[in-house]
């Protein structure tokens, strides 16, 4: 995840992302998940035992070594079960607190096999961190990315006119800035496959939709750049931004919210181009982080204390309880 393991490395492991869930498919079958967000890319598995899940802990460590080089590795039902928790109450992100992992969580989970032991194991998990949120205070927190993004760029861009902005895709990201609009904001919906999505999006945002072929011009008057695609690879680089740059007076803000990276780093030699990428955001998530304290540490007593309510079910009169005492996860970073 995102707390240990740098960009590059966050990005080649995506890019082989049904390389390691077919390895975990083929050794473990239904008993084993994938869980991929922008920040942290995690495997929960189901084996027999300790001894079991340890052997194949063993092979994928031979076979993706660069995985198991920047991540670690929680055996038993237990200590996942924390895990879990403080996931699903956005403790482990880099914005805590936010309530999109949860939500992400519950579509992932609902995406897994009927008759694998994790569903069950994750619905536990997604109950008792809305109970805490809503203990904690963290549900009322309205506070996202997107939030968080605008707020900064209001604050540097100290103006009484429209801030106007172009987001590249048509995802979760570009969801929360629709739903985000405000009357400082005029946003630009960007698409290269899914035009009525960006229609959409333009809609709910009041703004309008572009093609993608439509950015340079656009360029040339907006006050920033947020791209969010699932795209495998670069999809704008520095020759894309050189003739606006070339003919504006003021500094275009460009956020690559995308892992992996949607805009090439030479983009940042451009002159007049301030590049940040998700790591680049940390000190923003940080000061958002620190006015969320006592709730934070709220949350963090509750989640103890639904573990000492915790009882780890060592032996089960079925088979699937019993495969279902020891499961694994193992995250990168």
């Amino acid at each position: 995840d995102h707390k240990k393991t740098p960009l590059d490395v966050r990005e080649s492991l995506y890019r082989r992302r049904n390389d390691i869930a077919g390895f975990w498919a083929k050794s473990l079958s239904q008993r084993t998940a994938t869980l991929i967000t922008c920040n942290r890319f995690e495997i929960y598995g189901v084996s027999k035992d300790e001894k079991a899940g340890k052997e194949h802990m063993a092979l994928f460590r031979t076979e993706f070594p660069q995985f198991h080089e920047k991540g670690y590795v929680e055996y038993g039902r237990k200590d996942v079960f924390r895990h879990a928790l403080r996931l699903a109450c956005g403790l482990e992100s880099q914005l805590k607190g936010e309530l999109q992992v949860l939500q992400q969580l519950e579509a992932w989970n609902r995406r897994q096999p009927y008759d694998s032991p994790l569903p069950g194991f994750w619905q536990k998990a997604i109950l008792s961190a809305r109970q805490i949120r809503i203990r904690s205070g963290l549900d009322r927190e309205e506070s996202n990315i997107a939030a968080v993004i605008f707020e900064n760029l209001a604050r540097q861009i100290n103006n009484h006119s429209l801030i106007k902005v172009i987001i590249v895709g048509t995802g979760k990201i570009a969801g929360l800035f629709a739903m985000h609009h405000t009357l400082r904001a005029s946003f630009s919906f960007v698409s290269g496959k899914n035009y009525s999505k960006a229609r959409e999006l333009a809609r709910q945002a009041k703004g309008k939709a572009l093609k993608f072929g439509e950015i340079s011009n656009e360029l040339l008057t907006a006050d920033a750049l947020i791209s969010a695609t699932s795209s495998p690879h670069f999809i704008l680089n520095a020759g894309d931004f050189l003739e606006a740059a070339s003919r504006r007076d003021r500094p275009l803000y460009v956020f690559d919210m995308a892992v992996p990276r949607d805009i090439h780093p030479d983009a940042c030699g451009v002159n007049g181009i301030v590049l940040k990428n998700l790591d680049d955001l940390a000190p923003l998530f940080k000061a958002h982080n620190e006015r969320l304290s006592e709730r934070l540490v709220s949350a963090e007593n509750l989640i103890e204390e639904k573990m000492k309510e915790y009882k780890e079910q060592e032996h089960g009169d079925k088979t699937e309880d019993r495969y279902a005492s020891q499961p694994i996860s193992y995250q990168a970073g």
